[in-house]
C-alpha cells in the first residue's frame, strides 16, 4: 500500500491534466514497478478523456521502432502525435529478442553512410549506452557504432526518445473498427471500445492491420514470377540451408508403394509436394520465429523448461538430423551482445531449428497470421512458443546436448513480464501494401540514381526463410521433380525437403517515395513504412529494421508536411511532392545518396594470402583490421596460417599471435563476449580470399 498509493496518486493527478506530453514523459520516463503497473491500469482512463478532445495531427498505429521514429519525427515538426500500440510492449523486435541487428551492409560499407536522421540517433543513443563497456563484437565494430542492443537497453531508449518528443502513447489499443469518409481515415475504435481521432495516419505495424480497414490493396505470399518478371519469384523448390543428407520423413519406413500417407508423416513435416512448378505463385510467407535472449551466467540465467503438453515425439525429426551427423550448429547460431553481461541472441542457424516451419499440433501456417484476428494471433504465438521451448527442452533431456543445456539458459533480467519470454513473435512477412506503385526486383537491383525520388537507403540481401517442409518420394506421382530437386544423386527412399530460402545480394539501392504511398482513389492521408509497396522479392530485403526505422522517419516527415500544407483542408500525403519530401529528410540527416566509394580497409582487399601461396615472397603478410571503416589495424602477422576452403574450425590453424589477437579471453572458436569469435559463421569469401573478419 505504501508503494502503491503514492504511485496511483500521481497518475490520477495527471489524468485530470489532459497534458499529452506531461503523461508520456512522466510515465515513461524511468519508472519504477509501481509506477509501471499502475500506468497500465489508470493510462487508460487518461486516453479515454483524450480521446473526446481535438483530433491528433497525426496517428501512428504499430509501436515497432518504425512506428516510434515516424512518431517521434513528426512530434518533432511540432505535431500533436499519439502512438497505439496493440499490445503491452513497445519496441517491436528491436526490444523484443532481436538484438544482434541486421545493419544493411555488414561488411562491406561504413553503415554511418547508409542510416541517418532520426533511425540513427537511436543507434547513437545505444552507442553511448555501451561507451564504457568493455564490450567488443565482429559486428559492432563497423564505424564504431554499437548496433546491437540487450532488448531491455532498446526499450529505455525507445521510451526515452518517445518522452522527449512529447509523443503520446497508448497500450493494448489494437484496433477493432474504422471510420472513413471518402479517401480519408476519419479515426479508429480499438478493442476496449476507445475512439481515437486524427487528421494524418501512419501504419507501423508489422501485418499491415490498417489497410483492409482503409480499403488499401495488399496482397499476401508470392507472386509469380510472370507478374514482374523477377527471377527470385514465386516458389522456388528448394532452400539454403537445405537437409543435407537424406532423412526419413515417415515414422517407419515404408515400402514404395505405401508412401504418400500424410497420417504417417513426422511432426514438422507439411505433406506431399504441393501441385506448384518453379516461379508460380503462392500463399506462403517466410517462416517466423522467436530472437531469444540467453546467457551464460549463472546469477543471470534461468533454466530452460519444458512447456505443458510436451512430447519428445514432437521432435523426431531433430533427432534424426542429429543423427545423420548435424550438429548444433544446424539447429542455432549465438551472437554475443553487449553489456559484458555474457548474453547471446538466439537465431535459427539450419534447416531445423528456432523458425516454426511445418506442421505441429495442427498449427496454422504463418501465411494464416497477416489476416487473423486477435484471438487467433495468440494461439499461433502460443504454438511458436511451444514449439521453441519444447525443442530447447528436447536437446537439452534427450540429445543431452552440453553445449545448449548446461551452458545456457533464458535472461532473468530481460523480458520481466512475460516470464523472461520474448513478448514479441518475429513476423518477418504479411501484409504488403499495392500502391500507387509496387517496388520490385528490375528497381533495385543495379538499380540507377533515383534523386528525389529517394527517402532512404536500403541493400540488405534478399532473405527469405523457409515457407515450406515436405515428402518428396521417389517413383511416381505426386513426385515432381521442380519441388524435390536433390543436391545430389536421386534418393532410393523418401526425404525431407525445405523449400523457399534464398540469400541473393542486390546491391545498394535508394528506397524510393512510393514505398509508403497508397494508391490515391484508396487513401489520402495515410503513409506505410513497414507494410510496404513491394514485390515479395524486394520486401525480403526492406524487412530489416533499420530500413523499416529510416522509412519511419520518412513517413513521419511525409505526414508531417501533408498537415502542414493542408492550411484549411485535408492533408493529402500524394500532394507532398518528391523534392520537397527529400530536402525535408535531408536537413533532418537522412542518408539518401549511396556513396560512391566503398568505405572498406585495404587489408581487405588486397593484404590477406590466399590459398596456395602461402610461400609466395611476393605477397605481404595478412594484416587484420579493428573494424571495417576504420583505419587502425592489428599488428601484422607474418606467420598467419590461410584456411582451406574446406575448414570449418579455424581455432587450430591459426598463429597463437592472432589468437590472442582475436579472442583474448578464449582459445576456442565459440563467441566471446569483450573478443572475437572466428567460426565458420564470420568467414567471408571476398574477391578471391578467404579472411576472418575483425
Amino acid at each position: 500500500i505504501e508503494l502503491y498509493i503514492p504511485a496511483f496518486q500521481k497518475f490520477k493527478d495527471l489524468s485530470r491534466l489532459f497534458a499529452r506530453n506531461i503523461i508520456i514523459k512522466e510515465a515513461m520516463a524511468t519508472p519504477s514497478l509501481p509506477e509501471r503497473m499502475v500506468f497500465i491500469f489508470v493510462f487508460s482512463g487518461v486516453v479515454c478523456s483524450l480521446s473526446t478532445q481535438k483530433p491528433f495531427d497525426i496517428a501512428v498505429y504499430g509501436s515497432t521502432p518504425a512506428g516510434i521514429i515516424a512518431a517521434v519525427a513528426a512530434a518533432r515538426m511540432n505535431k500533436s502525435v499519439v502512438l497505439l500500440s496493440q499490445t503491452q510492449h513497445v519496441g517491436g523486435m528491436v526490444s523484443g529478442g532481436l538484438s544482434h541487428t541486421d545493419i544493411i551492409r555488414p561488411n562491406d560499407f561504413d553503415n554511418r553512410l547508409l542510416v541517418g536522421g532520426v533511425a540513427m540517433e537511436f543507434f547513437e543513443l545505444n552507442t553511448q549506452w555501451y561507451r564504457n563497456s568493455s564490450y567488443s563484437n565482429h559486428n559492432d565494430t563497423n564505424s564504431s557504432i554499437v548496433w546491437c542492443v540487450e532488448p531491455h537497453v532498446a526499450g529505455i531508449i525507445f521510451r526515452r526518445m518517445l518522452s522527449d518528443a512529447g509523443v503520446t502513447v497508448v497500450l493494448n489499443a489494437s484496433v477493432a473498427t474504422m471510420v472513413k469518409e471518402d479517401t480519408r481515415i476519419v479515426s479508429l475504435r480499438d478493442h476496449s471500445d476507445r475512439d481515437f481521432a486524427a487528421d494524418m495516419w501512419i501504419d507501423a505495424s508489422y501485418e499491415g492491420d490498417l489497410l483492409p480497414l482503409a480499403g488499401v490493396s495488399f496482397a499476401v505470399g508470392r507472386e509469380p514470377t510472370s507478374a514482374f518478371n523477377e527471377s527470385l519469384a514465386g516458389f522456388t523448390g528448394g532452400s539454403s540451408p537445405q537437409f543435407p543428407r537424406y532423412i526419413n520423413p515417415y515414422t517407419t519406413d515404408f515400402g514404395n508403394d505405401k508412401m504418400h500417407n500424410d497420417e504417417a508423416l513426422l511432426p514438422l513435416v507439411d505433406s506431399i509436394p504441393p501441385d506448384l512448378s518453379v516461379g508460380d505463385g503462392d500463399d506462403a510467407v517466410a517462416s517466423y520465429n522467436f530472437r531469444l535472449c540467453v546467457t551464460t551466467r549463472t546469477d543471470n540465467l534461468v533454466p530452460f523448461t519444458p512447456p505443458v503438453g510436451y512430447n519428445s515425439t514432437d521432435y523426431e525429426l531433430v533427432r534424426r538430423m542429429h543423427g545423420s551427423g548435424l550438429g548444433i550448429d544446424h539447429i542455432f547460431k549465438s551472437s554475443p551482445l553487449p553489456g559484458g553481461g555474457d548474453k547471446y541472441d538466439l537465431n535459427s542457424g539450419g534447416p531445423v531449428g528456432t523458425d516454426f516451419v511445418g506442421k505441429f499440433r495442427g498449427s496454422l501456417p504463418a501465411s494464416a497470421w497477416a489476416t487473423a484476428n486477435d484471438t487467433t494471433r495468440l494461439m499461433m504465438w502460443k504454438q511458436h512458443k511451444d514449439y521453441v521451448q519444447g525443442l530447447l527442452w528436447f536437446l537439452r533431456t534427450e540429445l543431452m546436448d552440453s553445449w545448449l543445456g548446461n551452458e545456457f539458459g533464458l535472461c532473468k533480467d530481460e523480458f520481466v513480464d512475460t516470464d523472461n519470454w520474448p513478448p514479441q513473435l518475429y513476423i518477418r512477412e504479411a501484409r504488403r501494401m499495392q500502391g500507387e506503385r509496387v517496388v520490385i526486383q528490375g528497381d533495385v537491383v543495379d538499380a540507377e540514381d533515383i534523386g528525389v525520388e529517394a527517402v532512404g537507403l536500403g541493400g540488405y540481401v534478399f532473405d527469405t526463410h523457409t515457407a515450406r517442409r515436405y515428402a518428396c518420394t521417389p517413383g511416381s506421382p505426386p513426385t515432381r521433380a521442380a519441388q524435390c530437386t536433390s543436391p545430389s544423386k536421386p534418393s532410393p527412399a523418401a526425404y525431407v525437403w525445405d523449400e523457399s530460402h534464398m540469400v541473393s545480394d542486390p546491391g545498394l539501392f535508394q528506397l524510393p517515395r512510393s514505398f509508403l504511398l497508397p494508391r490515391r482513389n484508396e487513401a489520402t492521408n495515410l503513409a506505410v513504412p513497414t507494410a510496404v509497396s513491394a514485390s515479395h522479392v524486394v520486401f525480403s530485403s526492406i524487412r530489416m529494421e533499420p530500413q523499416w526505422m529510416v522509412l519511419g522517419h520518412a513517413a513521419g516527415v511525409l505526414t508531417s508536411l501533408a498537415h502542414s500544407q493542408a492550411q484549411n483542408t485535408t492533408g493529402v500525403v500524394q500532394n507532398v511532392t518528391s523534392a520537397k519530401l527529400n530536402a525535408e529528410l535531408r536537413a533532418q540527416g537522412a542518408m539518401l545518396d549511396i556513396p560512391t566509394k566503398p568505405q572498406l580497409n585495404a587489408c581487405m582487399l588486397n593484404r590477406c594470402v590466399p590459398f596456395g601461396n602461402t610461400s609466395d615472397p611476393k605477397l605481404p603478410p595478412c594484416q587484420f583490421c579493428a573494424g571495417l571503416g576504420s583505419d587502425e589495424w592489428l599488428a601484422p602477422v607474418a606467420d598467419f596460417v590461410p584456411v582451406s576452403n574446406t575448414s570449418t574450425n579455424i581455432t587450430a590453424q591459426r598463429p597463437t599471435a592472432l589468437q590472442k589477437a582475436l579472442s583474448p579471453n578464449s582459445a576456442t572458436d565459440k563467441p566471446v563476449a569483450g573478443g572475437y569469435s572466428c567460426d565458420r559463421s564470420y568467414l567471408q569469401h571476398f574477391r578471391g580470399y578467404w579472411i576472418c573478419q575483425s
